[in-house]
């Protein structure tokens, strides 16, 4: 079985108001005394130790927010061998995850969607950079490149829509930025001949454009046999996984941001399948 997805997003914020000569500052107070982050900005400006979540569509800091959340950041994700949704349960508490080939079933404190069918509405709803995903599939590109995973428990429909009884799940991807070039590469290989490689890229291009590329590759062979008129090699996996990003902020009202996604996703199979299938020459 094999997952194919492009996928591309835009993002543009624009703000007007009265140019002041100092830098306008990225924390705010609203009428109940809060302090709120720029989202726009909340990645590139993150105080030391303070955790930002982005639960109520504005960026808070966690300790002020009246949700119950579990957030990891992208170092935690690789500190704790968090690389996809199916990782996520181990790192987190109350949420389960049961994959079957493309779909997924998705529970938070028992909550979610039963089983893998695109005819049952879903409980825990996923959001990408603050696009939705397809409910209960497509949820399988790997964690690569990611600012922070923010794990939401409870009934979320306020902020999150009508699919988020059991809760939501925000993943936030790393943007580019205009400080300096930087970046990061991974290596890994283990067992079954598993290699994964993994990295990214960020180019400023002045003060107001920057480029960021990421990648992330992973091939395995398979763990398991099946017998029978199976042909190929059941249980491999050959994961290819790019992601260009394009960020253009020509003054401080308006930021533009593009993003492109690339995933060619080869499940190689799964022991449900077609694997037992009698064929022609069997009949």
């Amino acid at each position: 079985m094999r997952n194919f997805l492009v996928s591309a997003s835009v993002c543009a914020l624009m703000t007007a108001g009265v140019a002041h000569a100092q830098t306008a500052p990225l924390n705010t107070s609203d009428s109940t005394g809060q302090t709120t982050t720029d989202p726009a900005a909340a990645a590139d400006a993150q105080p030391d130790g303070e955790i930002v979540v982005t639960a109520e569509r504005r960026s808070t800091s966690l300790q002020r927010a009246p949700v119950a959340a579990s957030v990891l950041t992208g170092e935690d994700l690789v500190r704790k061998g968090v690389n996809g949704v199916e990782q996520l349960q181990f790192a987190t508490p109350s949420l389960t995850v049961n994959t079957a080939g493309q779909g997924n079933a998705f529970n938070i404190r028992g909550i979610g969607k039963t089983e893998q069918s695109s005819s049952i509405g879903v409980g825990v709803i996923t959001y990408r950079d603050g696009v939705a995903t397809f409910p209960g599939y497509l949820q399988s590109e790997p964690y690569y490149d990611i600012a922070s995973v923010e794990v939401l428990r409870g009934p979320q429909g306020t902020f999150a829509g009508g699919n988020a009884t059991g809760g939501a799940v925000f993943i936030n991807e790393v943007n580019p930025s205009t400080d300096r070039v930087k970046g990061y590469a991974l290596a890994q290989y283990g067992n079954y001949n598993q290699i994964k490689l993994q990295g990214a890229l960020n180019i400023p291009g002045g003060d107001t454009l920057a480029i960021r590329f990421a990648g992330n590759l992973e091939h395995r062979d398979t763990f398991y046999n099946v017998s029978g008129p199976w042909t190929g090699n059941p249980g491999d996996r050959r994961d290819y996984s790019a992601r260009a990003s394009i960020l253009w902020q020509p003054t401080l009202q308006i930021r533009v941001l593009l993003k492109g996604d690339y995933n060619n996703i080869n499940y190689g199979g799964i022991p449900a399948s077609n694997a037992y299938t009698l064929t022609t020459g069997d009949l």
